[in-house]
């Protein structure tokens, strides 16, 4: 692994286990778009974030809070996003996929809107 020591690679993996709670696609994008790419895999560093990714750091790193609370401490550094939410959003109108919303992760039978923000999950590399 070389440069990777002491981060944990994430990449998605089709095990009946693994799908449970955990969807086959992860994202990130250096820059502040709406929308990231998705990719391969990614890199989480712990206090960091998802390497490469923009929201990543241990401030926040919002261009609108950035102006003007630049040391705010980021609570946001690896966003998850249901993928439950794609089926109701295309109910709706919207057509959206992997990467779409900005996330990092999309998830699978994991309700976070339950998860307390203190929660911490294992993902399995």
């Amino acid at each position: 692994m070389g440069g990777d020591a002491g981060k944990d690679i994430f990449e998605p993996r089709s095990t009946a286990l693994f799908e449970r709670w955990i969807r086959l696609a992860v994202a990130a994008c250096p820059g502040h778009h709406f929308s990231k790419p998705t990719l391969d895999r990614i890199v989480l560093v712990e206090g960091h974030g998802v390497e490469g990714d923009a929201h990543a750091g241990g401030f926040v790193r919002h261009r609108y809070l950035a102006r003007r609370e630049p040391l705010l401490h980021n609570l946001r550094r690896v966003h998850l996003v249901p993928s439950e939410l794609f089926a109701t959003l295309l109910e709706a109108g919207f057509e959206v996929s992997a990467g779409d919303l900005g996330e990092n992760i999309n998830t699978t039978g994991l309700d976070l809107e339950r998860k307390r923000s203190s929660a911490a999950l294992l993902i399995d590399a």
